[in-house]
């Protein structure tokens, strides 16, 4: 099956992608960030190789697109692109073999220079690898490793740090996002380690959801020191750029490029795939060609781990333990049915609107390929102890009495105890919000002019006279009772208004928040918000936020996964009146 890229379906023309460039965490933290993918248009015959200036459109045409990064697996630099879907290139990349090992890389910027035959001359210029001028600005601050003198006939191999993460680090869209916000004690459960007396045994216990396949790649970026600062410094450098960024020193975004190296101790073999890279220098008067690589993907990958044996264990065993016949064990839920990826379609489309992980885990999984772990021998241990039993299935039959439990997925089991059961969607609340003061001040500040529109950002939401009010979902994953208007476990979830306003070629944004019962009227706070580009921001982007203002439990903890927002408050208090609030909110414009 193929994937279809919505985000690269521009024409009917061949295009290639020219490289990946910085991550923007612009999106929820309920989602993956973007990656910015970088394509140009290609002549049609495309002449010579792919990779070759000749084989670029004239004029010359150039597209930069935000692509959800769980869909990073796909994202090959140098391959070809035909109304969203990759195809062979007309002529295959050039291929070279080599070994690698760790501490002979050396981190290079795209606009860095580096040593060829004692000079020193810049690593990609226009005339070893044309992407644009725009794009070789925008990139300019992206990764390479570079190895000098890989094999006796090139000065140097350079990789993206792009490719090296996709294939020593990425393995699934889930991994992708974890690995992103550095959550790797999220995939990996922290107490792992050598087992004792056993210096080449390593046990690694994984949670839900992330596959036996995926093991050894994770269990290495745990497990080997040199792994361990790869994974640290790549969170480190996004950080960082993202902390320090300041736009009134120049540039429009932080550069949150991938910075990653070769993460294991022990040598590596590769067989990679790219175009060579010439390099004319002068001896004793005279012009020569020299030669280096670029490796736009890694073919093939073996290495010996810092472990020969690795012990694979879940949070979520379904395997018998030897106390699965006591009688007395409480019954387990019914489990959750995934939604198969459709067979019948040769092409699978996707788009960055939807999370990747939801309809594309299996071809995601096949195309992460990986590393190959030499000597490596996966340990089943047997379960000893099994905390649950199944529940097995029933069909009551029309007037039976039925005291089981019920699952709105399909059934699993195969006696008794859980059976299908329809159920009514959960209506809107309909149940009066505490925002009417925002309101008001919204109807006198468009006395005065000033008109914002409320705007639809959750699938929730209901019609209050010419405004709109958005609810909070009413269950959201580890969260009690924040997102509800009470402590009460049945309590309505809480309202909330976006108000939004073109001004000044500037789109802003209010957000008021319902308060909770429980909460002390004081003084409160409003949200304002713009993108720093003073461009749009789309609703349901808008509602994703205030799933993250519930998880973080207030607005300054989700504002650091938007850092492409300005975000301030604005002060009030309910007891000056709404004259008052409708002046502080005049005030911000």
């Amino acid at each position: 099956m193929t994937v279809q890229i919505e985000e690269f379906r521009f024409n009917d023309r061949p295009w290639r992608l020219d490289w990946l460039g910085r991550i923007d965490y612009s999106g929820s933290s309920q989602s993956e960030p973007h990656i910015l993918a970088y394509l140009s248009e290609l002549k049609q015959p495309v002449p010579g190789k792919l990779l070759s200036t000749p084989a670029l459109s004239e004029p010359r045409a150039h597209r930069v697109v935000p692509v959800k990064i769980g869909l990073l697996p796909f994202l090959k630099v140098g391959t070809m692109w035909i109304d969203g879907v990759a195809h062979a290139p007309p002529q295959p990349h050039d291929e070279v073999e080599l070994n690698l090992q760790y501490n002979q890389i050396e981190l290079v910027r795209f606009d860095g220079s580096v040593r060829v035959d004692g000079e020193s001359v810049p690593l990609l210029s226009p005339q070893r690898y044309s992407i644009g001028r725009d794009a070789s600005k925008e990139v300019a601050g992206s990764q390479l490793a570079v190895a000098y003198n890989p094999t006796p006939n090139l000065q140097l191999v350079a990789i993206p740090s792009t490719v090296l993460f996709q294939t020593c680090a990425v393995t699934s869209a889930k991994a992708i996002r974890r690995l992103v916000f550095g959550e790797i004690n999220k995939i990996v459960d922290p107490e792992h380690g050598f087992l004792q007396g056993q210096p080449d045994t390593y046990k690694v216990t994984l949670f839900k959801d992330f596959h036996d396949s995926e093991a050894h790649t994770l269990a290495n970026l745990v497990a080997d020191p040199v792994a361990r600062e790869q994974l640290a410094g790549f969170r480190r450098t996004l950080i960082t750029q993202s902390a320090n960024f300041d736009r009134s020193r120049g540039g429009s975004y932080p550069e949150t490029h991938i910075q990653f190296g070769l993460p294991f101790s022990n040598p590596a073999k590769l067989r990679v795939r790219g175009k060579f890279l010439p390099f004319e220098v002068k001896r004793n008067g005279k012009k020569k060609m020299l030669w280096g690589f670029l490796a736009t993907e890694i073919v093939d990958l073996s290495v010996r781990l810092i472990f020969d044996n690795l012990v694979i264990e879940r949070k979520n065993n379904a395997k018998q333990g030897e106390n699965a016949d006591d009688p007395d064990l409480p019954y387990a839920f019914g489990s959750t049915v995934r939604s198969p990826v459709t067979q019948g379609d040769p092409v699978q489309p996707t788009t960055s609107v939807r999370d990747p992980a939801a309809n594309l885990d299996k071809l995601i999984l096949e195309a992460c390929g990986g590393f190959t772990p030499v000597g490596l021998t996966l340990v089943s241990n047997p379960k000893e102890v099994q905390k649950y039993q199944g529940r097995p299935l029933v069909r009551p039959e029309d007037g039976a009495d039925f005291g089981g439990r019920g699952t709105t997925g399909e059934p699993q089991g195969n006696s008794s105890g859980l059976a299908e059961v329809d159920i009514d969607a959960q209506p809107t609340p309909s149940l009066p919000v505490k925002l009417d003061e925002f309101l008001k001040a919204l109807e006198i500040l468009a006395e005065r002019g000033i008109r914002f529109a409320t705007l639809a950002a959750s699938v929730n939401h209901r019609k209050v006279g010419e405004h709109v009010v958005n609810y909070l979902p009413r269950k959201i994953r580890n969260i009690r009772n924040w997102h509800l208007t009470s402590n009460e476990p049945h309590a309505a979830p809480r309202g909330y208004v976006v108000a939004e306003l073109h001004r000044g070629g500037v789109w802003h944004y209010l957000i008021d928040l319902e308060r909770k019962e429980s909460k002390a009227t004081g003084s409160l706070a409003l949200a304002y918000i713009r993108h720093h580009t003073g461009e749009r921001i789309e609703p349901p982007k808008l509602g994703g936020f205030m799933v993250d203002v519930v998880k973080e439990s207030g607005w300054v903890g989700a504002i650091e996964f938007y850092r492409q927002w300005v975000y301030t408050q604005i002060q009030h208090k309910p007891s000056k009146g709404v004259e008052a609030f409708a002046n502080a909110i005049a005030a911000k414009f």
